[in-house]
């Protein structure tokens, strides 16, 4: 009886808030929705959604990879295990553990795996344990994880690549991004040539002639002990005037790597890093040396560098703790190491940027003149 025109009813999704409308638009608009989407292309380059991936805030994903030839050294895999399940427990970072073996595992070894890695925070409360079998890889097993990382390159924002005894903790990762930031600033041109390290330490123990073991802090006191690094082998190095004290050490061996998925597609266009190996036939390294350390600085050119003011948050430890009583001639505790780099500092003896690139390209192998490519080891797909 008014003689106004009947009131339409709205639209539902005119009745929708504002921010469902902003959350939902991006579906709204796709121009496939119904069909089938387009499907990024993967592959060692990668994929854009790949890249915004990473760069979206929220937990990293991580991707953990461990060559374990059999069940010999698995207490050790195990106290890995365990601090991975640490870095779950943070929230941080999605980690997901690849694990490469000559063998088929038993289901109770299976079990003791999996029970390892229990984290709350993880989907299922654990975290995901994929387990690669090849039997018939031997000593290339420590290949097959580049194989791995070539079908699977979109799906992680970090790598890393570890022997089976070596244990990595939450503050080590975390101090290993911190320090790659801090690279970025400081050589904005060529941070992607060089990689915050690590050294590996044993606990002060000795194997007796009944091969049981026995501490020798009566002898070095309870400091952890090194004996990879001879003292005419280490270098003091800035990355520019005035920067951080950084340490460079001629020994690659740290029997594992960290990188991001910049740097590995990077280090693909430069040295083949996802496609061979890059090592000479007859090299004086053992493949699982060169697949674990040397072929990023010798096959690579990357310069390792650890920073000397905070050496401790890149120390990862060798649990077994044998190898500093074998090589005990050359045991040297964790002060006295930090003493010997120091020295070199107050004696103004530091390497600077381009002494290091000399330093790394008269050792990298890539383009080395005598270099044998009959001893390339070519990875399949």
């Amino acid at each position: 009886g008014t003689g106004r025109a009947p009131r339409r009813a709205a639209p539902p999704t005119a009745r929708w808030p504002a921010r469902a409308l902003l959350l939902l638009a991006p579906l709204l608009l796709q121009p496939h929705l119904g069909g089938t989407p387009h499907t990024a292309p993967r592959g060692p380059r990668g994929s854009a959604a790949a890249a915004a991936a990473a760069a979206a805030p929220g937990p990293k994903r991580l991707m953990y990879m461990i060559a374990m030839f059999d069940t010999r050294q698995a207490m050790y895999t195990v106290a890995a295990l365990n601090a991975i399940a640490d870095i779950c427990a943070s929230s941080l970072y999605n980690v997901t553990v690849v694990l490469h073996t000559s063998r088929e595992l038993e289901q109770s070894d299976r079990r003791v795996l999996e029970r390892a890695l229990l984290c709350s925070e993880a989907p299922g409360g654990q975290v995901p344990l994929v387990i690669e079998v090849c039997s018939q890889c031997k000593y290339e097993l420590t290949v097959e994880h580049r194989k791995y990382m070539r079908q699977h390159i979109d799906e992680a924002d970090l790598f890393l690549y570890s022997e089976d005894d070596m244990v990595l903790t939450l503050s080590t990762l975390r101090a290993w991004e911190r320090e790659l930031d801090i690279i970025k600033r400081e050589r904005p041109d060529d941070y992607r040539d060089i990689m915050p390290g690590f050294l590996r330490y044993e606990n002060p123990v000795m194997c007796s002639n009944d091969h049981t073991i026995k501490s020798i802090a009566s002898t070095v006191g309870y400091e952890r002990v090194m004996w990879e690094y001879r003292s005419h082998e280490l270098y003091a190095a800035r990355l520019r005037e005035g920067g951080e004290r950084m340490i460079f050490t001629k020994n690659p061996h740290q029997a594992l790597w960290l990188l991001s998925r910049e740097q590995v597609l990077y280090l693909e266009d430069k040295c083949g890093f996802l496609t061979s190996t890059n090592r000479p036939k007859g090299f004086e390294l053992t493949i699982r040396v060169w697949m674990s350390s040397a072929q990023l600085v010798r096959g690579c050119g990357m310069i390792r560098l650890v920073p000397l003011d905070r050496m401790e948050l890149f120390l990862v430890h060798h649990a077994p703790d044998k190898n500093s009583w074998r090589q005990r001639a050359h045991r040297v505790t964790l002060d006295s190491f930090r003493s010997l780099v120091a020295a070199k500092f107050e004696a103004n003896d530091a390497l600077d940027f381009r002494r290091l690139q000399s330093l790394v390209a008269s050792r990298a192998l890539g383009r080395a003149k005598g270099r044998d490519k009959r001893g390339l080891i070519t990875l399949e797909e």
